[in-house]
């Protein structure tokens, strides 16, 4: 069951209303996986060996674009 007073996932919309719980969960969702397929510090270590979006995303077997958002994420 999701608390509906917790904020640490809900974010702003384009629109400046806030997202709706389904929208919420899909977001800690996301962030979830991200962490346990392509943990911090793994990705960290092997960005510092190759600085490369698409070799990372073979490296973790994800999406480019799942790597490259996790890049972004930690500010790599």
């Amino acid at each position: 069951m999701v608390d509906k007073r917790a904020d640490m996932f809900r974010e702003r919309n384009p629109n400046g209303g806030n997202w709706s719980l389904e929208r919420c969960k899909e977001v800690e969702a996301n962030w979830f996986a991200a962490e346990l397929l392509m943990p911090k510090e793994f990705v960290k270590t092997e960005w510092k060996i190759n600085p490369n979006v698409s070799t990372m995303a073979k490296i973790f077997n994800v999406s480019e674009e799942a790597m490259g958002y996790r890049i972004d994420a930690l500010g790599l």
